[in-house]
């Protein structure tokens, strides 16, 4: 059983990383890795905005709220993370925060909590759309996903890796800080247990590609793809880099 933790990710001539075990809340964490990374009156587009409670304690950042949950539509616009619908090169940054498996498997437990949203890491992965993000994004702009490591339905999820590997086609590894809730950092677990457990919380710090292919066409107007709510003027689709 080793207490190692897991390395930064080995990116060479990278800028300086944050410490690699962050302590404190969401919100204070998510602050720093920000204030790191974003200078003042940045433009960032948050795929997966929900109640906005990470944001609680970032200031000087210019937030596109964009959420597919309608429960928390008056807080964003409806949109799809797989497609957003953003004119090109408009972010510094863009933010992916998806659902994580919390319980065995899909017949674990009953409630809207325990739903296949939250029990499939492959699920988790097909949200993913590197160059679709890459397109919204300005040269050397940045990617910051958080997620975790955990034991699901009798096996370990590596998930950081899992997602770096999908997003290879169109963004650099560039930082990754583990964010601890007190306590000493945990440990990988040689049996895991009869229920998911995370292991480890990360936040992911990737750097755009400087030779990523990009998604081009026209944003596809759907149910599953409809721009509403107080922030929806703020999208400003369409461009002369490219379509909406």
């Amino acid at each position: 059983m080793s207490d190692t933790a897991p390395t930064l990710f080995p990116v060479e001539g990278a800028a300086p990383y944050l410490e690699s075990v962050q302590r404190g809340t969401v919100a204070e964490v998510w602050a720093r890795v920000v204030g790191h990374y974003l200078r003042p009156g940045a433009v960032a587009v948050d795929l997966t905005y929900r109640t906005g409670r990470m944001w609680s304690q970032v200031k000087g950042v210019k937030v596109i709220r964009l959420d597919l949950d309608r429960t928390v539509a008056r807080l964003s616009a409806l949109a799809d993370c797989r497609y957003p619908p953003i004119r090109a090169l408009v972010a510094d940054a863009v933010v992916f925060d998806p659902p994580w498996a919390e319980d065995a498997g899909r017949t674990g437990y009953a409630g809207p909590k325990y739903n296949a949203a939250f029990t499939c890491p492959e699920e988790v992965l097909a949200l993913v759309r590197p160059e679709a993000w890459a397109r919204i994004t300005r040269p050397d702009g940045f990617l910051f996903v958080r997620c975790a490591d955990y034991h699901h339905e009798g096996r370990f999820v590596d998930l950081s890796t899992d997602l770096s590997t999908v997003l290879r086609s169109a963004w650099e590894p560039w930082d990754r800080v583990i964010h601890v809730i007190g306590g000493r950092p945990p440990r990988y677990r040689m049996v895991p247990p009869p229920k998911t457990k995370k292991v480890h919380s990360y936040f992911l710090v990737f750097r755009r590609g400087r030779g990523a292919t990009l998604a081009s066409g026209p944003c596809v107007a759907s149910e599953r793809n409809d721009v509403r709510g107080p922030v929806a003027r703020s999208l400003d689709p369409g461009s002369e880099g490219g379509t909406c």
